[in-house]
């Protein structure tokens, strides 16, 4: 598992280009890694945190980890609470007006930064929630351990991607490197894609309804 100096020296190497340097190498570093983020469901951005639903509200912000794909959640009592797909779906179960208040929370729902709840419980309610979390930032000295083994090449191949990127700009013809690191951080990518699909138990979707209690 490399660090972001050793990938960044490795970028580097490969694009001979003293108007680049670690910092900026570092920069495609972070933003290849919300890139995929952003696009696959990663096992090591699977976590954990619990908010607090207050008795006077309908809804409690999201953990600031907090990136996407809330798939599961329970009360301190350890009982799931069932996860809707939005606000809507919610509403359809437990109906209007929103403020009704109920002695447990039946469902949740995620909406931008914060989590909708319903009914509104009678004491303050700690839950649990799974969802999969923004990266950790990627420095110099941290070892980049987002992916699983044998793709670390992506980094590499993304930073030298957006080099060439710059430095063949306004070139006229064939972009030669741009298109060469471009395809394999695609290909790889497209791997990754796969690797992370085939034999592996996904976090089930939310569903739209419930049996009412």
């Amino acid at each position: 598992m490399a660090t972001g100096s050793e990938i960044a020296e490795q970028v580097l190497d490969i694009v001979q280009d003293p108007s680049f340097d670690e910092d900026f190498v570092i920069t495609k570093l972070n933003e290849c890694a919300g890139a995929l983020s952003r696009r696959l469901v990663l096992p090591s951005l699977d976590t954990e945190a619990d908010v607090v639903a207050l008795a006077s509200a309908s809804s409690v912000s999201l953990p600031v980890t907090y990136q996407r794909n809330l798939y599961h959640c329970r009360n301190a009592a350890g009982y799931p609470i069932q996860v809707y797909n939005s606000r809507a779906q919610l509403l359809v179960d437990h109906g209007e007006p929103w403020g009704r208040t109920g002695v447990n929370i039946r469902g949740v729902a995620p909406e931008g930064r914060s989590l909708v709840y319903a009914p509104t419980p009678t004491t303050d309610t700690t839950l649990t929630v799974r969802f999969q979390r923004k990266p950790t930032v990627i420095t110099l000295s941290a070892q980049v351990d987002l992916l699983p083994d044998g793709f670390d090449d992506i980094f590499v191949h993304y930073a030298c991607w957006g080099c060439f990127a710059m430095i063949e700009q306004g070139m006229e013809g064939t972009k030669v490197d741009t298109n060469y690191y471009m395809a394999l951080y695609s290909g790889l990518r497209d791997e990754l894609w796969l690797s992370l699909n085939e034999g592996v138990s996904l976090p089930p979707p939310p569903i739209a309804r419930m049996e009412r209690w």
